[in-house]
């Protein structure tokens, strides 16, 4: 939008208060503004613009937040905020969405004494609210041709209609306001947001804004290049110089910084090819500087993280439904890179360390990796809960001998309780089989006229080992001569 002054009116250092990042400005809600004078100029003839800005009212009354005004009939309200509404880009400014009561909030309520960003976005598809970094929605333009004819003789205000009147004072506190002559969309909103922390910008030299697009946070791949794509988009009218994507290990160890010479005043998206890339876990951001009487460099507010493994998943074999305390068999299939052989494997499963996978070597570089163990019990009258386990999968690098441990993608494995009752529909599996006799001649009971009681308690595994649950049954009186006990088969 290029670079202009602004001017507090009737304020004073009192007026500088904590806000989202290091001081805001308070307003009082009876005569303190701000002005700028020049956007008149550098809203006339644009077609794209956007406004982002932290505000925190003071009261629960209205507030203008940006205005233009002659002091006469022309006026264009380019921000207001409300409790319960929010009304952009009315009336005489570069879109007129419908008058100065049409809400762009979605309906929310706004609170007195808390932080909301807002942006607002103009194109020729119409007017984009996000709030708290969250999309709010579209309100069509009902006029508006992009060209803005200003209030003559009179600057921009921050806080109310303008420096001569007295309506609509916004109270409250007013933190990293800017504009933009492009529209933003979700990548640039979320780093306007920043995780709800802000980003500072604004001033001579200004920071840039960095998007970190791809690859995702998080990636992981065998693929030892890799494309990195980000967007720098300089602050304050000054034209970017140059752009430095920075990696590291895990433990902070710079791994490369590969530079671009990068020119123009506008949105500039690069590319970056870093090839070489070795087994391990990486951290990586971006670095810009813009051209101004002090040069200015800047990195992402945000890092992201990588991981690259030697290796390609092939098959990850196993249930995805057992009973606690069964044996059960997980298998992992994987093809390494060439010069890499695996040393073995430990399967963590819910947390439990399963040690020495077997390993089982065939076609050159094609491993299987295989676990039994006894599924782990899962807390008494749960019904079910859900197991996540991986491999922590020993490599080692045949030129160089180093040896790393690397894990395997998370799985997920749903466990249901062991039950064990009377035989029914949803008891199916045989267990054990009673039947009453009389001590003194052997017979069969017949409990249709001699009531039978069953009192005992059973410890219950699926599997040899000492992994059981208990059950008892107390003086259970039936008419039966039979007593059939089984367990859930899932």
């Amino acid at each position: 939008m290029g670079f202009n002054n602004g001017l507090l009116s009737n304020t004073d250092n009192s007026n500088w208060r904590t806000g989202i990042l290091g001081n805001s400005i308070f307003f009082d809600g009876v005569i303190e503004n701000g002005s700028i004078a020049g956007l008149d100029d550098d809203l006339n003839g644009i077609d794209e613009l956007t406004i982002s800005v932290w505000y925190n009212m003071s009261d629960t009354g209205n507030g203008l937040l940006i205005h233009d005004f002659d002091g006469g009939g022309f006026h264009a309200t380019f921000l207001e905020v409300n409790p319960d509404s929010i009304h952009a880009l009315t009336e005489n400014s570069i879109c007129d969405i419908g008058g100065a009561q049409t809400d762009i909030s979605g309906g929310a309520t706004f609170l007195k004494d808390r932080w909301y960003h807002l942006v607002v976005v103009y194109n020729v598809s119409g007017v984009f609210t996000w709030i708290n970094g969250t999309f709010i929605g579209t309100t069509t333009c009902v006029g508006g041709t992009g060209t803005y004819p200003g209030a003559q003789g009179q600057d921009f205000t921050i806080g109310s209609t303008s420096s001569g009147t007295g309506n609509f004072y916004f109270t409250g506190r007013i933190d990293e306001l800017g504009m933009w002559n492009t529209s933003f969309g979700q990548l640039e909103v979320d780093t306007l947001w920043n995780d709800g922390m802000g980003i500072a910008f604004g001033n001579e030299g200004s920071p840039l804004i960095i998007n970190l697009n791809e690859p995702a946070d998080g990636l992981t791949t065998n693929n030892a290049s890799i494309i990195f794509n980000v967007t720098l988009i300089p602050q304050g009218g000054f034209d970017l110089v140059n752009g430095t994507l920075k990696i590291w290990y895990s433990n902070l160890t710079l791994f490369t910084a590969e530079s671009k010479l990068i020119s123009g005043s506008g949105s500039n998206t690069t590319t970056f090819n870093i090839s070489n890339i070795m087994t391990g876990n990486y951290i990586w951001t971006m670095e810009g500087c813009t051209d101004s009487s002090i040069q200015k460099c800047d990195s992402s507010t945000i890092n992201r993280t990588f991981t690259f493994v030697p290796f390609t998943e092939n098959d990850f074999n196993f249930n995805l439904t057992v009973l606690e305390t069964s044996t059960q068999e997980i298998t992992l299939t994987v093809t390494t890179n060439t010069g890499i052989n695996i040393q073995g494997a430990d399967l963590i499963y819910d947390g439990f360390i399963f040690s020495n996978a077997d390993r089982i070597q065939f076609n050159g570089n094609t491993f299987n990796l295989t676990k039994q163990i006894i599924v782990p019990q899962v807390p008494q009258g749960s019904g079910s809960e859900n197991k996540s386990f991986f491999f922590n999968i020993t490599v080692v690098n045949e030129g160089t001998g180093q040896t790393l441990i690397v894990q395997s993608s998370t799985q997920n494995q749903t466990v249901n309780e062991l039950d064990f009752g009377f035989c029914s529909d949803a008891l199916r599996v045989p267990v054990l089989n009673f039947t009453m006799k009389n001590e003194l001649d052997g017979l069969e009971i017949n409990a249709s006229s001699n009531r039978t009681t069953f009192q005992e308690t059973f410890n219950i595994g699926i599997t040899e080992e000492n992994l059981l649950k208990n059950f008892s049954f107390n003086n259970i009186y039936e008419n039966s001569s039979r007593y059939n006990f089984c367990t859930n088969d899932n």
